[in-house]
């Protein structure tokens, strides 16, 4: 009866293993984007997402964003989030949660978005001549 018990004990772990980042912190992640002045228009692969100070929450299932921050009279800036493999990830691998990471990977969760805190300063455009 004990060996029984063990060895649904020792199938059942992995399976309430499985999944880890995606439990662990999700599919998206929250990225801040701050400009000195603050203001700026913050665009999003070509959309506009708000001004700075913000923050936005990203997939984690996208290879790269593309971030422009724009002010009349400053040059605007531009700045890549990459997504890197997440450290969770090695949770699965240790716990034997194939099946984890499958679905970790599939959702986005098994990476995370680097850099996730944006901090610019805006130099001013010499061409500009404010009225």
């Amino acid at each position: 009866m004990r060996k029984r018990i063990a060895l649904l004990m020792l199938s059942v772990i992995p399976i309430l293993s499985s999944s880890c980042a995606t439990i662990m912190h999700g599919n998206s992640q929250e990225v801040s984007i701050n400009s000195e002045p603050e203001g700026a228009t913050v665009y999003v692969d070509g959309q506009e997402r708000g001004k700075t100070p913000l923050s936005l929450l990203l997939s984690r299932k996208k290879e790269r964003y593309i971030v422009v921050i724009k002010k009349e009279c400053y040059l605007p800036k531009t700045v890549e989030i990459n997504r890197a493999i997440s450290g969770t990830v090695a949770g699965n691998i240790i716990a034997g949660g194939i099946i984890g990471g499958v679905i970790d990977v599939a959702s986005g969760s098994a990476y995370k978005l680097v850099p996730n805190k944006i901090n610019v300063v805006l130099q001013p455009d010499p061409k500009c001549q404010k009225n």
